[in-house]
């Protein structure tokens, strides 16, 4: 109904542009009135002149009879005035407000498809083309290894897409299918302990220094391995040993972007420590929460997986109260208890959590 309303208020101000434009212009005065008035001006100079005294009866009489005589052969010599014939203007307005709607109504009826549905703008063009197709990509590299998971090629050629794009439980799955597959080797346990760490949000588990610790008893000298073992070496707050590991190999690098990453890791671990928190809070507010939302995930996701401490499930659990995911919260809530079970301390710390953000009720049903 909108889309008509507009329609209709766009065609009623094209026709009023047509009509007005069609509109005849003033008739302009013709050269016989112009005359006509300029002697009907020396007429009433001669009267004023005849009484000032300044003419007689006589001279004024044969003055007006010369005048009127110029007037009539100039107005007998005078070419017709053309007028604007205004029945035919208005025959032609009439056509014209007419044919306009009538031609244009069935042309868009044939044409144009007003109940479409609206589509972004993006949508309607190639700008994301390039997003689509990565994402049927995607879809079928996925499709492929689920029915063929022992496809090692596919395997090494998923690994670095699904790290790419984020997907990093299934960057995971496909490092451990390669080693089963293929054995083991320093790069394949560097590509395992590089998913597990990102999968983790960024954080050294036991899971990655098992895989970090394999790899360098396979290769040394690996720069990947190396690279990731300082960063584990920093978390650890070992930041003398992180630095000294990644010194020695930026050393080794030959010149390029991975001798330059490393430099820049060592540039930042080189600064006056800062905590977590006050990195977090430095941090714009849009960028804070996303933050904080993918650290829970993370966690929420290592937890449902491998499981954790009493610590590890109270946060989790508290995490998701505060940002008001009462769902994901009593889920939390109730995998905590099955885990904590033997936990006296930590039920009684977990049923206070739940009675501050009323998570007993949203669990309900």
């Amino acid at each position: 109904m909108v889309f008509w309303l507009i329609a209709a208020a766009l065609l009623a101000f094209i026709l009023f542009l047509l009509l007005q434009a069609m509109v005849a212009s003033p008739q302009a005065v013709s050269a016989v009135e112009e005359d006509v008035a300029f002697f009907k001006a020396q007429d009433a100079e001669i009267d004023r002149q005849l009484a000032a005294g300044m003419m007689d009866e006589a001279d004024a009489r044969n003055a007006k009879a010369e005048a009127a005589r110029r007037l009539l052969a100039l107005t007998r010599q005078a070419a017709p005035v053309e007028r604007a014939d205004s029945r035919r203007v208005r025959i032609a307005r009439i056509a014209v407000a007419v044919a306009l709607p009538a031609l244009a109504l069935p042309i868009y009826l044939k044409l144009g498809a007003p109940d479409l549905p609206a589509q972004p703008f993006a949508s309607r063009t190639d700008l994301n083309r390039g997003q689509v197709d990565l994402a049927r990509m995607i879809e079928r590299l996925e499709a492929h290894l689920a029915s063929s998971p022992d496809d090692a090629k596919a395997h090494e050629l998923a690994f670095p897409v699904f790290m790419r794009t984020g997907r990093y439980d299934s960057a995971l799955a496909s490092a451990q299918r390669l080693i089963e597959l293929q054995g083991p080797s320093a790069e394949r346990f560097t590509s395992l302990a590089e998913a597990a760490m990102f999968a983790a949000q960024g954080e050294v588990t036991p899971e990655v220094r098992s895989a970090l610790d394999k790899a360098l008893a396979l290769d040394p000298k690996l720069p990947r391995a190396r690279f990731y073992d300082g960063i584990a070496a920093m978390q650890d707050g070992k930041r003398d040993q992180a630095l000294a590991i990644l010194k020695a190999l930026e050393a080794d690098l030959p010149e390029g972007a991975e001798k330059r990453a490393v430099a820049a890791q060592i540039a930042r671990m080189s600064e006056p420590p800062a905590s977590a928190a006050e990195a977090l809070r430095a941090q714009p507010k849009e960028q804070q929460d996303q933050s904080i939302r993918a650290m829970v995930d993370g966690l929420e996701s290592r937890l449902s997986a491998s499981g954790g401490n009493s610590e590890e499930w109270l946060k989790l659990v508290r995490a998701l109260g505060v940002l008001g995911e009462k769902q994901r919260a009593a889920a939390a809530l109730k995998s905590a208890r099955a885990a904590l079970a033997a936990d006296p301390s930590a039920l009684s710390q977990l049923t206070d959590i739940a009675r501050q953000y009323s998570l007993e009720q949203g669990a309900q049903p």
